[in-house]
């Protein structure tokens, strides 16, 4: 009996010891023995808790540890006997990614965590008078008005909110002067870019445009000294009183001719000492983001801020610059690994920058900033299905079949659709033309037309034209010509060979085989004795009665029989169709072509045998006169995209994932015709 009471002392003793924790581990339960956290976003964050239940009566000190981006809290805890703690497990994720971890108890027991961080969606508020409150629990963006009587002005627009909707006046910008086109940028306020540089020449050499601000365009008698004609060292012809006349050169006078790539000569002795070509060199360069590959389109704004997209399988962002190359915006596209590149590209209009690079969708954003205007779902506007698809259903997409033709109150752009095989493969199901509200994004109508879209433009009053061929048809067979009008009513048809039109201008379109047509009705107007590949295609040029075209000719040159398929640059009169002249390239891998004010031709060319890696810029006149011809930096690919704009010539250097702006003197665009690839800078698919 005596052992029996001095047994149950001493285990009374040990209950009450000071270092509970060694005689209570397997006392301690913990729940749950794993987390995995749900979707977080990042910059918000999650906390699930875990249970400490102590079973004995002796309490428990535990301390908690975790790598980022997860905590505890707290991370030390003191359990009493028979008592229940919850600690907080918290997940704040800062990037894109899946993230695991260990959390570790003081006891020895381990706890695995997961989670999953997604950036927060982009939502643009409806109006300026809407503030947008994002869910992190749900994903979803909830619009919370202003109070009524809320001050909802910008640079641009006075007005306070009413009822969620921003009421007021937009500021004027007018400066009542013809010479100036005023625009408004709601980060800076009111601009206004010179006309008067799009003012058109003379045939006077000393007659020079201006721009008067009240009549508009007009002449005045060029500068004194300004050269009008040959100049060597012992006479020159400079304008003298708005007459050319024929002066002595004298001494440490101009002389010889003067290039982008060279400066004019000086007189020394009567001898003309003039230095040799040089090389140009950029005024500025942006290079693309690491392993995004450059969509440029050439796309400039009236200011000459240039546009282009920087896209991967898996993100796209839109860029913009400034005319001097200074950096504006950098806005993301998507983010989403789509397997695929972009195909579309990026257009102006007005007071937006439209993309189609997001796979299956339009956007529209601002000009200023980048920021999201509306955006619209181009594969759920030819299915009509709103819903997300069936995932044991094919695989389907939509891609742009070409530019959009931004009209004055629509966007038409045309599709291709194509479907995923269960055995890899990929086969066209489709094809489509979508309008959209400019102002909007709403879907006005949809032209269905099961068959390949190929080529697509829009003239002077938005009507479009665009060929089509059957699916299953063989390369060798023949398709359709349609043009629609701007409220998808189809205006005509025309059986014709499969190949594309490629620009309007004053009522007509060229087709790549060479026919010059009427967009009224598709009659021929001239054949020309041409065909334009369709790659590398080159878009033609129009203006006044000029037709420049890059192709291969069908008949026999001045000089005997043209070698097959070799590169040509011609000029034909637009009216007629007759052909002005023609002259041999070294290379169909031209840079898209450019129009000056003058009516003549700038584009890159690259050399050719002889183990040069340089391309060379060069001009071409009405009269094929070469103006001049200025070696390019060399190891560039100059045989992109082009953009011409006060005096800055805008391309890509498609090698080494560059664009870049080099200066030509003072050449500028002219102020109408399709002078560019897309019809305008401002790629419309429509002449200016």
């Amino acid at each position: 009996m005596k052992h029996l009471a001095l047994a149950s002392f001493l285990l009374a003793l040990a209950a009450c010891s000071s270092d509970p924790l060694t005689a209570a581990e397997g006392e301690l339960l913990v729940r749950p023995a794993r987390i995995d956290f749900p979707v977080t976003y990042i910059g918000f964050d999650r906390a699930i808790g875990v249970e400490l239940e102590n079973t004995g009566r002796a309490p428990h000190r535990i301390e908690l540890s975790v790598e980022p981006p997860f905590a505890v809290d707290p991370a030390a805890v003191e359990v009493a006997g028979g008592a229940t703690r919850v600690v907080r497990v918290v997940y704040t994720p800062t990037e894109e990614r899946e993230s695991e971890a260990i959390v570790r108890l003081s006891n020895g027991v381990e706890i695995p965590v997961r989670g999953a961080g997604l950036p927060v969606p982009e939502c643009p508020p409806s109006d300026r008078c809407v503030a947008i409150s994002f869910d992190p629990d749900t994903g979803r963006c909830e619009e919370v008005r202003a109070e009524n009587g809320a001050d909802c002005s910008d640079a641009c627009f006075e007005g306070i909110c009413d009822e969620g909707v921003c009421r007021g006046n937009a500021r004027t910008c007018d400066d009542a002067d013809v010479c100036t086109a005023d625009a408004c940028d709601p980060a800076t306020g009111c601009v206004h870019y010179d006309l008067a540089v799009e003012c058109p020449a003379s045939a006077d050499p000393c007659s020079a445009p201006i721009c008067d601000p009240v009549g508009g365009c007009t002449f005045a008698d060029a500068p004194e000294g300004t050269s009008c004609g040959p100049a060597n060292c012992t006479t020159s012809f400079v304008c003298l009183a708005g007459t050319c006349t024929e002066v002595t050169t004298p001494e440490g006078g101009d002389c010889g001719d003067s290039s982008p790539c060279q400066e004019p000569g000086t007189c020394v002795e009567g001898a003309c000492i003039q230095d040799p070509p040089t090389p140009l060199e950029p005024l500025w360069t942006q290079r693309a983001a690491p392993g995004a590959t450059l969509h440029f389109d050439g796309a400039t704004d009236g200011l000459g801020n240039v546009y282009w997209g920087e896209c991967t399988f898996e993100s796209c962002d839109l860029v913009s610059v400034t005319l001097r190359g200074l950096p504006r915006y950098r806005e993301s596209l998507f983010v989403a690994d789509v397997g695929r590149s972009p195909t579309g590209g990026v257009s102006i209009a007005g007071d937006m920058v439209v993309s189609t690079l997001a796979p299956d969708r339009i956007e529209a954003r601002k000009i200023a900033d980048g920021s999201l205007v509306w955006s619209r779902d181009l594969l759920a506007a030819v299915t009509g299905e709103s819903e997300p698809p069936d995932p044991t259903a094919p695989v389907r997409w939509v891609d742009e079949a070409a530019s959009p033709v931004i009209a004055e109150d629509f966007i038409l752009v045309p599709l291709n659709g194509s479907q995923a095989t269960e055995d890899g493969g990929i086969v066209p199901w489709g094809g489509w033309v979508v309008a959209v509200r400019r102002a909007t994004g709403e879907v006005a109508w949809v032209f269905q037309a099961d068959a390949k879209v190929g080529g697509f433009v829009g003239d002077e009053g938005g009507s479009v034209v665009f060929a089509l061929r059957a699916h299953d048809a063989a390369p060798t067979d023949g398709g359709f010509l349609v043009s629609l009008g701007t409220t998808g009513t189809e205006r005509w048809r025309k059986e014709t060979p499969f190949q594309p039109p490629l620009a309007t201008l004053g009522g007509l379109f060229l087709q790549a085989t060479g026919q010059l047509r009427t967009t009224a009705d598709g009659g021929e107007h001239a054949r020309l004795p041409l065909l334009v590949p369709t790659y590398p295609q080159r878009s033609p040029l129009l203006g006044g009665r000029s037709l420049y075209v890059m192709g291969v000719p069908l008949e026999p040159c001045d000089a005997g029989s043209c070698p097959t398929w070799v590169p040509h640059l011609f000029r034909f009169d637009l009216d007629t169709g007759e052909e002005f002249w023609r002259q041999q390239l070294s290379s169909g891998q031209t840079s898209e072509p450019v129009l000056t004010s003058d009516l003549s031709v700038l584009y890159a060319l690259p050399s050719v045998g002889g183990g040069s890696s340089r391309s060379w810029l060069t001009e071409t006149t009405l009269d094929q006169e070469s103006v001049f011809v200025c070696a390019l930096p060399a190891g560039g690919r100059y045989d992109g995209a082009a953009s011409l704009h006060q005096g800055s010539w805008i391309t890509v250097d498609s090698r080494n994932g560059e664009v870049q702006a080099f200066g030509v003197q003072e050449r500028i665009h002219p102020g109408k015709g399709w002078i560019t690839a897309g019809g305008t800078p401002q790629r419309s698919n429509r002449p200016r």
